[in-house]
């Protein structure tokens, strides 16, 4: 069963940095994204999306669901 799970980490001076932690087959794989957010959108309590990260988030939301769709076609 294949998973992507978009995730953030913590850096110094833009937030947090989005990535993806794909697991397929048995493996793990790590995609950085280069994209930035100023909060951790992955704790519940900031589900709310502030207006400067929305293209961002967005973004991140996509890929993720393209990547998923790419790994379970193959």
């Amino acid at each position: 069963m294949a998973s992507v799970t978009l995730r953030t980490k913590k850096i110094e001076k833009k937030g947090y940095s989005l990535f993806l932690d794909i697991y397929n087959e048995g493996q793990r794989y790590i995609e950085y994204l280069k994209l930035y957010v100023s909060k951790d959108y992955t704790i519940p309590e900031n589900k709310n999306v502030l207006r400067a990260d929305k293209d961002s988030w967005d973004l991140a939301k996509a890929i993720q669901a393209k990547r998923l769709i790419q790994i379970n076609e193959n």
